[in-house]
C-alpha cells in the first residue's frame, strides 16, 4: 500500500507527459499536412484525419498500459507491459507517422522502468531495449534523409544529435538505476544486521535477566554464611568462653578460693557484656571493624588476656611493631585469633599456646598455635556441628589467602594464614 501510494505521483506524471507529447504531435504534424501538403514527410498517408485517428487510439493504449504498469507486482507482468508498450511505439511510427513522439515515449518508458523494477538487470534489459527501440526508429529517419541528398546534411546531424542526448539520457538513467538498487541492497543487509543485532541484544538481556538472578541467589548464600560466621564468632563463641569460666568458678567454689572465683566472675560479667555488645554489633552491621594497628593489637592482647585468665594456659604474642593493616583483614585476624584461642581452651589440653605474625616482600603470614594432643583436621571438618574450622576456611578464601591446619595426635596444632601482599588481596563481602 505504501508502495502504491509512493508512485501515485509519478503515475500521473507520466500521464501528463504522455498527454503532452499526443498535444505537441498534434500541434506540429497536423498544421504541415493541412497548410503545406508538399512538406508532408515521406511514407505518411494523405489522410490526415485517418493519421489523427490511428494516433490518437495508439497513444490512448499506450497510456492505459502506462498507467496499468502501476498496478503490477509481478516482473514477469512487468516485462510483458513494457513490451506492449515498445510495440506500440513502433505501431505510432511506423503506422500513425508520428517520429516526434518517439523521444518522449521512449523517456518515459526508461522514468517508469528505473521506478518500478528494483532488481538492476531488469532495469538494465528494459533501458537497453528502450535504446534499441529507439535505434530502430531513429536509424530509419536517418536512411530517409540520406535519401533526399539536399539539406540532408543539417537534418543528420539534428537527428545524431537528438539520438545521442537521449542515449546519454538513457544511460544515465540506467547507471542511477543500478546504484539505487545497490543503495537498497545495502539497506536491506544493513537492516538484517540490525535484526539481527536487535535479536542477540534480546538474548543477553535474558542471560543477563538470569544472571541477576543467579547473583542474587548466590548473594543471599554469601550473606546467610556470613550471618553464620558472625553468629559463630560472637554469640557462639561467647557462650562458650562464659561456659568455661563458669566452669572454673564452680572448681574453685569447690576448692573455697572464693577470692579466685570473684575475679573469674567479674571476667565472666565483662566477657557477658563484650559478647552483648558485639552481637548488637554484628546484627546491626555484621561488621565490627578495628581502625588501626594500635587497636588491632590491643584487641590481639585482650584476647589472649581473656583465654590465659579462664584456662591457666601460656601464650605468647609476637607481633610486628608496625603492622599497618586494612580494617576489612584486621576483623578476619581478630576472628582467626579468637577461634583458634577458644579451640585450644576446649580441645587441645595444652600447655602452652602462641600468637605471631610475620610480614615481608613475600606477604604476610599469621600463626596460632600450641603444644597440645593435635587432631586430624580432616576428619573434624567432617564431623557435624564443628563450624569453626569452616569459618577459618571461608575467611581465607575472602582474603585470598592460604590456610594451613597442621596438626597430629600428640604433637600439637598449629594454624597458619597466608596472603600476598599486606592486604592480602582482599574481597570483601560487604
Amino acid at each position: 500500500m505504501n508502495s502504491i501510494n509512493q508512485t501515485s505521483p509519478l503515475r500521473w506524471f507520466l500521464l501528463l507527459w504522455v498527454g503532452l507529447v499526443y498535444i505537441q504531435v498534434v500541434q506540429t504534424a497536423l498544421p504541415i499536412q493541412n497548410l503545406y501538403p508538399d512538406k508532408i514527410p515521406q511514407g505518411m498517408v494523405n489522410n490526415p484525419q485517418f493519421n489523427l485517428a490511428l494516433f490518437t487510439l495508439l497513444m490512448i493504449l499506450h497510456a492505459g498500459l502506462h498507467w496499468g504498469a502501476f498496478s503490477l507486482r509481478k516482473n514477469r507482468d512487468l516485462l510483458l507491459s513494457f513490451l506492449g508498450q515498445g510495440i506500440l511505439v513502433l505501431l505510432i511510427y511506423f503506422l500513425a507517422q508520428a517520429g516526434d513522439a518517439i523521444v518522449g515515449l521512449c523517456l518515459a518508458l526508461t522514468i517508469e522502468a528505473i521506478t518500478l523494477f528494483r532488481q538492476a538487470r531488469l532495469t538494465i534489459l528494459v533501458g537497453g531495449g528502450c535504446l534499441l527501440l529507439f535505434g530502430l526508429t531513429e536509424g530509419t529517419q536517418i536512411v530517409s534523409i540520406l535519401g533526399h541528398g539536399s539539406g540532408s546534411v543539417n537534418k543528420l546531424i539534428d537527428a545524431v544529435t537528438g539520438s545521442t542526448t537521449l542515449i546519454l539520457f538513457v544511460i544515465a538513467c540506467v547507471l542511477l538505476s543500478i546504484q539505487q538498487g545497490r543503495a537498497h541492497q545495502r539497506d536491506q543487509t544493513f537492516l538484517c544486521e540490525l535484526e539481527i543485532a536487535h535479536a542477540e541484544l534480546k538474548t543477553a538481556h535474558e542471560q543477563l535477566e538470569e544472571y541477576a538472578v543467579e547473583v542474587e541467589d548466590l548473594t543471599l548464600i554469601a550473606e546467610r554464611q556470613r550471618l553464620a560466621r558472625e553468629l559463630h564468632d560472637t554469640l557462639a563463641q561467647g557462650l562458650v568462653g562464659l561456659t568455661m569460666q563458669l566452669e572454673t568458678i564452680d572448681a574453685l567454689l569447690l576448692k573455697q578460693q572464693i577470692n579466685q572465683a570473684r575475679t573469674i566472675v567479674q571476667q565472666a560479667m565483662t566477657r557477658a557484656r563484650a559478647t552483648i555488645t558485639e552481637a548488637r554489633a554484628a546484627i546491626e552491621d555484621l561488621r565490627a571493624e578495628t581502625q588501626d594497628a594500635q587497636s588491632f593489637s590491643q584487641a590481639v592482647q585482650v584476647e589472649i588476656q581473656r583465654f590465659t585468665s579462664a584456662t591457666g594456659i601460656s601464650c605468647a604474642c609476637s607481633l610486628p611493631e608496625i603492622l599497618l593493616l586494612p580494617p576489612a583483614l584486621q576483623e578476619h585476624l581478630l576472628r582467626l585469633v579468637t577461634e583458634g584461642l577458644m579451640n585450644i581452651a576446649r580441645h587441645a589440653q595444652a600447655t602452652r599456646a602462641w600468637v605471631c605474625a610475620n610480614c615481608d616482600q613475600q606477604g604476610l603470614t599469621f600463626e596460632i598455635g600450641d603444644d597440645g594432643i593435635g587432631f586430624d583436621p580432616e576428619a573434624a571438618v567432617r564431623q557435624a556441628g564443628h563450624y569453626g574450622l569452616l569459618g577459618l576456611r571461608e575467611r581465607a578464601r575472602l582474603l585470598q589467602g592460604q590456610l594451613q591446619i597442621i596438626s597430629a595426635l600428640g604433637k600439637g596444632t598449629t594454624i597458619c594464614l597466608h596472603l600476598l601482599g599486606t592486604d592480602g588481596g582482599i574481597r570483601d563481602e560487604q
